[in-house]
């Protein structure tokens, strides 16, 4: 931002912040996000969040083709995780589910949200 306004380029900005698709996800799973990690694979190697669910008790995971809950659980199968996987956070349509893998579900351990 501090590039663009620089008088040389001439360039009137107006920063206008938008929700992220966080917080109605957590919303739709009637869950609090303030405590949880948030990181995207989108367009991204799926280890770096998968590292981070790894390292963190909740995480929310933006997913993408080549890098969604099916990709991230088999990155983590001794990991104890339960998945929330949100599709369409904005749309009244919008869709929750939740599942562990079949070698973490007699876990307790935090979710792992991933939309």
């Amino acid at each position: 931002m501090r590039l663009l306004r620089r008088a040389e380029y001439g360039l009137e900005l107006e920063i206008v912040p938008a929700v992220s698709s966080v917080a109605p996800a957590f919303a739709r799973a009637s869950m609090p996000w303030d405590d949880a990690r948030v990181v995207s694979a989108v367009g991204r190697d799926v280890r770096r969040a998968a590292n981070v669910c790894r390292a963190f008790g909740k995480v929310a995971v933006l997913t993408g083709p080549g890098a969604g809950p099916a990709e991230l659980a088999a990155m983590l199968p001794d990991v104890p995780r339960t998945f929330v996987v949100c599709a369409s956070t904005w749309a009244p349509s919008g869709r929750r589910s939740r599942w562990s893998p079949p070698s973490t579900r007699s876990s307790t351990s935090g979710p792992t949200w991933t939309w």
